[in-house]
């Protein structure tokens, strides 16, 4: 789903290449108006669009996540936006520029989330074990970042250099095995949706720091 005429035509002959069977939509109130014709699948979403824009419309789909899982793109995104969506459920954020094998990782694990209940719970644990591999100030930025904050502020309150900030980054990558930020604050998020509420990954003492400072 894309505003732009010419990214959806790419990034439908993308999609078939992929083997995948893609519907195109120009905006998301027309998709909505559709939604009980329209089969279930991943929804792969521009986050800037006229009148209901990418959030908004993971919003409003939110009874149907299960449904419809969202795989987010952008060429204009912030950490705090990949946040929020990753947050919100999205099974994926990607930023411009991503690579085919980038895109078709997204869609596969979307839909491997979507049609099995017990791969999520896996997916759960397997990122419950990765967090465990970080030490505490790995972990400290990686919630931080999860919270949407930027490097700035996470060198503040973590009282590091923008250099040690950059090697706790690199360290994250290593252990998730991961080459974007998007993509390890996305295994936090699956790490904590198997916990029941009030109980999250990481050392809890930094809940306090990281939420007083939105």
């Amino acid at each position: 789903m894309d505003d732009d005429a010419e990214v959806r035509r790419s990034l439908s002959v993308l999609l078939r290449a992929l083997q995948f069977r893609p519907m195109l939509w120009k905006d998301g109130r027309a998709f909505l108006r559709r939604l009980p014709e329209v089969p279930s699948g991943c929804v792969l979403l521009d986050l800037r669009m006229p009148g209901v824009d990418g959030l908004a419309l993971q919003k409003e789909l939110g009874a149907f996540s299960e449904t419809f899982p969202i795989v987010m793109i952008s060429g204009h995104a912030d950490m705090a936006k990949a946040a929020q969506s990753l947050r919100g459920g999205a099974r994926a954020f990607l930023s411009k520029p991503f690579t085919r094998q980038d895109l078709c990782d997204a869609v596969l694990n979307a839909f491997s989330w979507k049609n099995d209940v017990h791969a999520r719970f896996r997916m759960g644990e397997v990122a419950r074990e990765k967090f465990a591999k970080l030490d505490e100030r790995e972990s400290a930025l990686l919630r931080i970042f999860a919270n949407g904050q930027s490097e700035q502020t996470a060198s503040y309150l973590l009282n590091l250099t923008m250099d040690e900030v950059d090697l706790c980054r690199e360290n994250i990558f290593k252990k998730f095995e991961v080459d974007r930020m998007e993509n390890a604050v996305r295994i936090f998020f699956e790490g904590n949706a198997v916990f029941s509420e009030g109980d999250h990954l990481g050392d809890p003492r930094f809940d306090s720091m990281l939420f007083s400072c939105k």
